[in-house]
């Protein structure tokens, strides 16, 4: 039997609505909170996947360097510095300039340089040298021009320079040597 009077109507609407309500909406809510959940997740998938493709890229070009070129990256910038060895081709490269080789001394790491302050971006490690020599003009300029082609960086850092006599200067150089002290190509 179905209930015909206006007072059962009535009650059957609010009904439905109190239904609507408590039940259909909250449910209609969680729906709508999961659809955003998956519209964010499906966003940010597509960021880590542009992500993961930038990095397969970044991986193939360093994979893609050959091992002479490994080997000339690593005679320029190696992992270590050799402080005898250094030294000794700043003695060959003022002996090969014609000036008269008078001392080199190492100081070290430098001071000066800023620490790695971002592990993710570390910078060279520089050795300080003062190397001390004597000649003529023309003799310093091919010291420097010397330096400026070494297979690795020498890279001048003060220079003071003295008359020794009419045509005759001492020159005190300050020279940084660099090395990166991660090995970024493994063994070679």
């Amino acid at each position: 039997m179905i209930p015909k009077g206006l007072f059962s109507q009535i009650s059957m609407i609010v009904l439905a609505v109190a239904i609507a309500f408590t039940y259909v909406k909250p449910t209609f809510d969680e729906i709508g909170k999961i659809q955003d959940d998956i519209a964010k997740y499906q966003t940010e998938l597509s960021g880590v996947v542009y992500v993961n493709s930038q990095l397969a890229k970044h991986v193939a070009s360093m994979d893609g360097v050959s091992i002479d070129d490994k080997r000339r990256l690593l005679t320029y910038l190696p992992n270590e510095i050799d402080e005898i060895a250094v030294a000794r081709d700043l003695k060959n490269i003022t002996d090969l300039s014609g000036a008269q080789y008078m001392n080199v001394e190492s100081n070290g790491l430098a001071e000066n340089i800023e620490k790695d302050p971002d592990p993710m971006n570390p910078r060279p490690q520089a050795v300080s040298f003062d190397l001390s020599a004597e000649g003529s003009y023309e003799e310093i300029k091919n010291l420097f021009k010397l330096m400026e082609q070494n297979d690795y960086p020498l890279e001048v850092q003060g220079v003071s320079i003295d008359r020794q006599g009419v045509d005759f200067l001492g020159v005190n150089i300050s020279i940084f040597s660099y090395a990166y002290l991660e090995d970024y190509f493994g063994t070679i």
